[in-house]
């Protein structure tokens, strides 16, 4: 997720929305890196989306909005919904069905109570975020605390270990 944003925030540094966020236009490379391909499509911030790729796009009355924030979260939170749950937003839902729940801003629940990678999709498909870098902060904020919660418990789990041992000598 981390580098996703990372790299739709880079486009953004420069003005630039790719425009067609999705599975089939996101590689890694031989290291591991993200890499965004297909920028045909890609626009200056402010320009009409004229195309795209349901459920990483969302229908507007006459087009799919204008490029920037707005139309690279929502893509992108699509993108970590298909990441977490390993399936399609309304993957087994009809195509004008599913137009229309895009349109309508009806979305599945998710669980943003206690849930961090749901309250970031939530976010995302509701264009919380004024930017893609302010995006990429929540992801890497969230990162943090997980690995952070992760050193926490090694640190019990050690201080358990060590305080056992020292009962067991005494």
């Amino acid at each position: 997720m981390q580098k996703l944003c990372d790299a739709a925030a880079c486009l953004e540094s420069v003005g630039y929305a790719h425009g067609d966020i999705n599975p089939r236009n996101i590689l890694f490379d031989d290291e591991d890196q993200v890499r965004f391909i297909d920028y045909d499509h890609s626009l200056k911030v402010g320009e009409t989306v004229e195309v795209g790729f349901e459920p990483y796009v969302r229908h507007r009355k006459e087009d799919y909005g204008i490029a920037g924030p707005d139309t690279e979260q929502f893509a992108l939170g699509s993108v970590f919904w298909f990441m977490s749950r390993g399936t399609e937003l309304y993957a087994d839902i009809d195509g004008a069905e599913r137009v229309n729940r895009l349109i309508g801003c009806k979305f599945p629940e998710l669980n943003v109570e206690s849930d961090p990678i749901d309250a970031i999709i939530y976010d995302c498909w509701h264009g919380k975020f004024e930017s893609i870098a302010a995006l990429a902060r929540r992801v890497r904020q969230v990162v943090l605390d997980e690995s952070l919660k992760e050193k926490r418990k090694m640190c019990e789990e050690s201080y358990s270990r060590i305080s056992s041992c020292i009962d067991s000598a005494s």
